[in-house]
């Protein structure tokens, strides 16, 4: 009776932190991201269930734990994204980004972090029609800020239970890359660091190409020996065919566990860098 009593206890406090936050609701992409870079205070920020093409919007805001942003469908898929839609989130801290459905068609990465924290993109379902390259997930730094140490570097951000299927051109569904400082007599690359990737749903990535198609690329050749303290984990890759790498680790200190790896012809390949663990994965070849 106790632990009952003290989990509605915990449940109800956790209800009311977020009843605080003021809601507002949106139909329109350049009234959103008004109202969200004018807060100071965080709150939620709800578009409306229906279909939007060309759904564009950059949020540049800055809170704290105790009052996030929190930007969201008004039913988890209720809100359907076509054409070019795509989210940037720059210069930005404790954002939450939920519930929506990109069916887009275009060049533009669908959801990109430049220079954020603590953001976390959740419950979305990710499906992209291109002839181009494109990253379908970015996290990273400002491409113009390299003088070290960064303004705002990226780190703590988290891609949990979405959905991303059907890639049939190169680029990745996720990319964690990260910012370089140009100020000395060589470039020298840092990794986003402490992100977290969970608990995703990956399937379809094809035809094979040769190279760039990997599902997941955590940091580059020239970044491998910085330390992304990058954590993969409870992850389900199906039919992930599209490169000889399906997770692709090109950096240091990172932790690859708990995956399920089906009907997927490729490896979890460390490629760069040092310190790595891999752990308690399993694959299912099914005949593949």
């Amino acid at each position: 009776m106790k632990f009952k009593f003290y989990t509605v206890c915990i449940a109800l406090l956790f209800l009311l932190s977020f009843s605080s936050l003021h809601a507002q609701t949106f139909s329109d992409a350049d009234d959103l991201a008004e109202a969200v870079n004018a807060t100071t205070n965080g709150g939620i920020f709800i578009v409306k269930n229906g279909s939007y093409n060309d759904f564009e919007a950059t949020f540049e805001v800055t809170v704290t734990a105790d009052n996030p942003v929190i930007i969201k469908a008004e039913t988890v898929g209720g809100v359907v994204l076509t054409g070019e839609s795509h989210f940037v989130i720059r210069r930005s801290s404790y954002i939450t980004l939920e519930g929506f459905t990109f069916d887009a068609q275009g060049e533009d990465t669908l959801v990109k972090l430049e220079g954020s924290n603590n953001i976390r993109i959740t419950r979305n379902v990710f499906e992209l029609e291109t002839t181009e390259s494109i990253k379908w997930v970015f996290v990273g730094g400002i491409w113009n800020d390299n003088t070290y140490p960064f303004d705002f570097p990226s780190h703590h951000n988290r891609i949990d239970h979405n959905i991303f299927k059907n890639k049939n051109t190169p680029g990745h569904y996720i990319t964690i890359d990260g910012s370089f400082d140009d100020t000395g007599s060589e470039e020298v690359y840092y990794q986003s660091q402490h992100d977290r990737i969970d608990h995703n749903y990956f399937r379809n990535n094809g035809p094979r190409a040769v190279n760039e198609q990997e599902s997941i690329r955590i940091g580059w050749s020239e970044m491998s020996l910085s330390s992304g303290f990058t954590i993969v984990e409870h992850n389900l890759f199906e039919d992930c065919d599209g490169d000889p790498e399906i997770v692709s680790v090109k950096s240091c200190d990172n932790i690859i566990r708990h995956n399920t790896f089906s009907k997927s012809y490729g490896t979890l390949s460390l490629r760069h860098g040092n310190r790595n663990k891999v752990e308690a994965n399993y694959f299912f070849g099914a005949e593949k």
